[in-house]
């Protein structure tokens, strides 16, 4: 019985414990997006600096 409670509490099958489970995965999910487009943006932000000084170097 104790153990059929605890895994109960583990996967969040109780109603009380839903919306917050819910929070927190929606609250993972768009820190990862986040990291994932700050990363992407830092990236290109990179790229298009060494673009742009080459083109000022092969301009003269």
């Amino acid at each position: 019985m104790a153990r059929e409670r605890n895994s109960e509490k583990c996967y969040g099958t109780g109603y009380e414990d839903e919306p917050m489970s819910r929070f927190a995965v929606s609250l993972l999910g768009c820190c990862m997006w986040l990291r994932e487009y700050l990363y992407a943006r830092t990236a290109w932000a990179a790229w298009f600096a060494s673009v742009y000084t080459c083109c000022e170097d092969l301009s003269g």
